[in-house]
């Protein structure tokens, strides 16, 4: 993952609602997980200087986000 400069705070915060939202329409955490994942990742993409999150004026974008694979870990 890339470390983006100038991006809004509060993407934590999203990226916990996103996630809880799509563990209570009961996906299973990995794709809990895929969907918060991308759907942030929009987000971001349209906060870059930005003094807020994009939220409203992204929400087209990341309520259709592709999910992005993620690699299952192990202990």
């Amino acid at each position: 993952a890339t470390q983006r400069e100038n991006v809004p705070k509060g993407t934590g915060d999203m990226f916990g609602a996103l996630f809880l939202g799509a563990l209570l329409r009961d996906e299973d955490p990995a794709s809990a997980l895929s969907q918060a994942t991308a759907s942030l990742q929009c987000v971001i993409d349209a906060s870059l200087m930005h003094s807020e999150l994009q939220i409203v004026a992204s929400q087209d974008a990341w309520v259709r986000a592709a999910p992005i694979a993620c690699k299952e870990v192990s202990n």
